[in-house]
């Protein structure tokens, strides 16, 4: 399954991720491979994409989530 986080300078993909923990507008919560469909806003906070081999961390300001049958998609404000 495939996960973008995509931002106004920058597209970040990944294949075959394990979880996307994401924060949202209250408390954080986590999407594994074939989630159930799904549209969320995020609130402020790290967006953390675990793999096979490593994790990746990202801070956002705001955002927003679509998770679909193949695919995440996470629109975000990132922080510099």
């Amino acid at each position: 399954m495939k996960a973008n986080i995509i931002s106004q300078n920058q597209v970040f993909s990944f294949e075959d991720f394990l979880s996307i923990t994401l924060p949202g507008l209250k408390e954080q919560f986590s999407v594994l491979p074939y989630h159930t469909p799904l549209i969320a806003s995020l609130g402020q906070g790290k967006i953390r994409v675990k793999d096979k081999n490593k994790e990746k961390f990202f801070n956002i300001k705001r955002g927003v989530l679509e998770v679909s049958d193949k695919k995440v998609d996470i629109l975000a404000d990132l922080e510099a």
